[in-house]
Parts: C-alpha cells; structure tokens; sequence
C-alpha cells in the first residue's frame, strides 16, 4: 500500500523537474539570445516523437513492466532538460525537445496503468484524482 503511493508521487515529480528546468533556459535564453530565435519550433518537435513512440509504448511496458517503463520515461525526460540546457543551435533545441517525446509515452501511459494494477479497486478513484492534479499544478502558467 505504501510502495504503491509513492510511486504515484513519483510520477508526480518527474513533470514539475521537467517544467524547473525549462524555466531555467528561458532565462538564460534571453541573456544569451543565441537560441532564442528557434523558440518558436522546437516546441513543436516532441508530439511528432510522442506519436510515433505511444504506438509501441503499452506492448513495451506489458513486456518488460511498469517500473522499467516509468524509470526510462523519467530518464529521457531528463536527458532531454539537460539538453535543452546545452543547446547551441536551433537544431540542438529541436533534437532535445524531441528526446522529451520519447519519455513523455511512458509516463502518460504507464501512470495510470500503474494505478490500475498497484491500488485497490475502491482507492483508484483517489490515486487517479492525485495524479492529475499533480498534472494540472505542475504545468507551466501563461506567463512561462
């Protein structure tokens, strides 16, 4: 019972990470401007990636399981905020966003998989309701 709400807290920490660091490279993006000018379309990069990933996702995670999946989706999340923080060009912004559409599959899939096999019938209610509002406070606000 404990393990399995820590891994929803778990889950809920990968997205707020990912959002810390973007915040972090706007700023330096504007002191800097040498990537700035490439803003505008490498954010468009990752649902391309996603796509094509989702597909292939659920057969991956039933293989190899939930723990597997949800760690790798944290990782090329990371990977992908410590890229974007060392990107030189527009391409190196766009590449390190497309990593994030690589990790992105498997947290929005395997969470609530990852509810359904680790809670209760009766508390998948309440573990569902924490993970998305752990989504909805955690994204980023209009002014990012």
């Amino acid at each position: 019972m404990v393990g399995s709400r820590i891994a929803v807290a778990a889950v809920c920490l990968v997205r707020p990470s990912s959002w810390l660091v973007s915040s972090a490279i706007k700023y330096h993006q504007s002191r800097l401007r040498n990537v700035a000018c490439d803003n505008g379309s490498s954010p468009r990069a990752w649902p391309f990636v996603y796509l094509g990933v989702s597909a292939i996702t659920g057969k991956f995670l039933d293989r190899y399981g939930i723990q597997i999946g949800l760690s790798l989706g944290a990782l090329f999340i990371g990977v992908s905020g410590i890229l974007r923080a060392g990107a030189q060009s527009g391409l190196g912004l766009w590449m390190a966003v497309a990593v994030f559409g690589l990790g992105g599959p498997f947290i929005s899939i395997g969470a609530p998989k990852l509810v359904t096999e680790w809670f209760p019938v009766a508390q998948r209610g309440l573990a569902v309701g924490l993970y998305s509002t752990c989504l909805l406070y955690t994204s980023p606000s209009p002014r990012d």
